[in-house]
């Protein structure tokens, strides 16, 4: 499950056809087994969610999820152990891990964010919790619980840690967080994530201004064997762009990823748009000023961005123009506005960019918000 969590399907997809087979036969021999509600919802969950390429090989062997009846089933499952303390917050981290599983990130911040207790939980739900902060634009947040993740507890070695911190580091901008995306290169023994930390280097370079470390680093990142995962492959994309990218973007977007939004704008302001030289960059900019408009709570501003830069990038060949009519589509989701949220996702999956990985997890992602939207409707 951890391995389809992070997008790693060639090693986690033999792990879950195993793991299925003994979960049914459990469920056949032993059908009121509690277990059963937290195996099988997650494992429905898990197949639901794979890759488009996966969820072929995966109906070749009649291998179906069926994510409405996965979380149906660990509901199930929670109610059931409630009075358990023990068996309650497995069941926590088990369902926060599928809800990020099924990119239902605010989902699962929800959940992790008011059962976990950083002082108190174990360490992967402390784990956990940090990177679903992360990824919500809480990087201060994350920070915090990771500074109580008992690492001298630790029995084997979890190289993960430092990934994460590092990565959090660098959203502030942090000029330590070398330290520790450098570590992980040096001490994890998984192949997954070296093209994506090798390019934060290369990036916390470029922010330095070291422009010649971030061109050896870049190069590094090629020649590293061919990328499996999501995050892997966004960056050997990232890389191979044909010019070196612009040092206030950059800042501001991992201001952004970081929940750092007036930061950012102390940034962009100093941008002067028109002086920006690739089409690549200016809608960028746009994408960032509209993520800084909707942080402050003005939305009218901030789709008034998106539908310049949904007007003017539909088909322009890069990623932003299809994420900013994803971001739209979560303003006007947020808002109750239902049928402008599902006109923005639409749109989102009619634009291609450049067909690469980018594409590809935006349309899962607008894929999965009108899913929701089609469990609210009448």
């Amino acid at each position: 499950m951890v391995n389809i969590m992070y997008n790693d399907y060639l090693s986690g997809f033999g792990k879950l056809m195993k793991a299925n087979k003994n979960a049914r036969n459990n469920e056949k021999s032993y059908p009121n087994c509690w277990l059963n509600d937290k195996l099988c919802g997650s494992l429905n969950v898990s197949f639901a969610s794979l890759s488009p390429f996966w969820q072929k090989v995966a109906g070749i062997f009649s291998l179906n999820g069926d994510e409405k009846k996965g979380f149906s089933q660990l509901d199930q499952y929670l109610e059931t152990v409630k009075n358990y303390k023990g068996l309650y917050a497995e069941g926590t981290l088990y369902y926060g891990s599928v809800l990020k599983i099924a990119k239902d990130e605010q989902r699962a911040l929800e959940m992790l964010n008011s059962r976990v207790k950083k002082e108190t939980s174990p360490a992967l739900a402390i784990y956990l919790t940090a990177n679903v902060l992360s990824f919500n634009y809480h990087s201060d947040e994350a920070l915090n619980y990771l500074n109580y993740f008992p690492q001298d507890k630790i029995e084997i070695p979890f190289s993960h840690f430092d990934y994460l911190y590092g990565k959090v580091k660098l959203n502030r901008l942090d000029i330590d967080s070398y330290k520790y995306l450098n570590k992980y290169l040096n001490s994890s023994k998984l192949k997954v994530y070296r093209h994506e930390i090798t390019y934060k280097i290369a990036q916390y370079y470029l922010i330095q201004g070291k422009t010649d470390e971030y061109k050896r680093y870049t190069e590094k990142l090629k020649s590293l064997p061919k990328a499996s995962i999501e995050r892997d492959r966004e960056a050997l994309a990232e890389s191979y762009i044909q010019y070196i990218p612009d040092l206030n973007l950059m800042k501001s977007r991992f201001l952004v990823q970081g929940g750092f939004y007036e930061m950012a704008d102390s940034i962009l302001v100093k941008t002067d748009v028109n002086l920006l030289k690739h089409q690549e960059q200016k809608d960028e900019f746009q994408f960032l000023k509209a993520s800084i408009s909707q942080s402050r709570n003005k939305t009218t501003d901030a789709l008034n961005i998106c539908d310049l830069l949904i007007r003017s990038g539909m088909n322009n060949k890069n990623r932003f123009p299809a994420e900013t009519a994803l971001l739209a589509g979560n303003i006007c989701l947020h808002k109750k506005d239902l049928k402008r949220a599902e006109a923005y996702f639409n749109i989102a999956l009619d634009m291609d960019g450049n067909d690469d990985v980018f594409t590809e997890v935006t349309h899962r992602r607008a894929k999965n918000q009108l899913g929701k939207i089609r469990k609210k409707q009448p």
